[in-house]
Parts: C-alpha cells; structure tokens; sequence
C-alpha cells in the first residue's frame, strides 16, 4: 500500500509547500505512483535536465568547445543522479528501516558527484550545503543561516563571473538559467541528505562530529570562491 507525502518520514514538506493547490496534487498523485514509474520518472528528469545543463554549458561558452563524450558524461551523470534520488524517495515513502533507508541515503549521496566534476566542481559544496540547510529544521537557525550563507558564496562568485565573460543581456539570462539548474538538483537532492524523520536521534557527541565534518565542505566554498574571483 502506497503512502501519501504527508506520511512520509522526511521528504521535508516545508520544500515543496503542499500548501499550494497544484503542489498538493502532483504530491498526492506522486505519493501513489507504482514505484517503477517513479524510478523511471526520476530517471528521465535527471536525463531532462542534464540536456538543459549540457545546453546552458553551451550558451555560456566563449570557446566552444563540443565532445559528444563530454555530453554524454554529463547527461548520463545527471540521469543517474536522477534516478538514485528517486530511489531515496521510494525508501522514504516506504518507511524503511534505518539502516536499509541510511544506505540508500549513502548511494544516493555518491550518486550525485559526477555532477561535482570538471565545471561543475565550484557548485558541488553549494548542493551539499543547501540542501542540508533547507531541510534540517532541527538544526539551530544560527547553523542553518551560516551553512546557507556559505551555500550562497559559490553561486554568487559564479554569477558574477558571468558577467566578466558575456554580454550584458547574455550574462542575465546566464544567471537566470544557472540559478534554475540548480535550484532543481537541490530540490532533489533534498531526498538523500534531508533527514530520516523516525523519532530517533544521534547522541550528542555525535551530532557535534557531524557540524565539525561541515568545516571541510564550507572550507572548500570559501576556497572556492576565492579561486573564481581572482581568475574573473
């Protein structure tokens, strides 16, 4: 028996805000879909969406430079992606026990780092720590702000240096397109790194080891940026 979205144990519902009528409903009917046709569908979004990257990556080239591995690399990653988060949702939706639900977490995780390579490598940091930020409303709102705060440098330093490079009127609609992209992947990526809401929770020295394992990630966020400002 399939279970609503308001039944599941994490998909965070403050991100996708089934308050809105039209949300609500692809929601429900989301929340009843035969797990194949989520696999599937998730699948083809990630497919989807690699295509769009792919072009966006195209548009915002002043030296084109076109590989048909170089594509395919790039869609297949974002399909994989795709399907892995959809995996996460479809253990979500079935309330699986915590270790089986931890482990397809840790595979959907791994899942999303081909899109960490090559170009993509300065967002990566901004996908890992937006979606935590979004999604653990435990976390205090100071921690919440300053992981968000650090999500945001990346993308903003890459904005930017649209503007060193295009057009004015191209540089925008860059932005725009860009900030759609991700938008999706982090809205996504929600289903591996939010958290499993069972009622358990990690002792308190665990929970420490975990803010200070964020050092590393918002580290290479600032280094990151520092690296894109200097060579803009």
């Amino acid at each position: 028996m399939y279970r609503s979205p308001v039944a599941i144990q994490s998909a965070d519902t403050h991100v996708s805000d089934p308050g809105i009528p039209t949300a609500r409903w692809l929601l429900t009917v989301w929340g009843h879909a035969p797990a194949a046709f989520v696999l599937i569908g998730g699948l083809a979004g990630g497919l989807a969406w690699g295509t769009i990257a792919r072009l966006w990556m195209r548009f915002i080239s002043t030296n084109v430079e076109f590989t048909w591995g170089g594509t395919l690399f790039i869609v297949i990653g974002f399909g994989i992606a795709g399907l892995a988060q959809s995996g996460a949702y479809l253990g979500r939706r079935a309330n699986l026990a915590r270790p089986a639900m931890t482990a397809v977490r840790v595979v959907a995780v791994i899942a999303l780092l081909p899109l960490g390579v090559a170009a993509g490598a300065s967002m990566f940091p901004t996908i890992i720590l937006a979606s935590l930020a979004l999604t653990h409303h435990t976390w205090p709102r100071w921690l919440r702000g300053i992981v968000a705060a650090v999500a945001l440098v990346p993308a903003v330093a890459t904005a930017l240096s649209f503007f060193d490079d295009l057009p004015l009127m191209r540089a925008v609609i860059a932005v725009i397109w860009f900030l759609a992209i991700y938008a999706g992947i982090i809205w996504a990526a929600r289903f591996s790194l939010g958290p499993q809401l069972d009622g358990w929770r990690l002792p308190m020295a665990v929970r420490v080891l975990g803010v200070v394992a964020l050092a590393p990630l918002i580290l290479l966020a600032i280094l990151i940026t520092i690296d894109l400002r200097s060579n803009g």
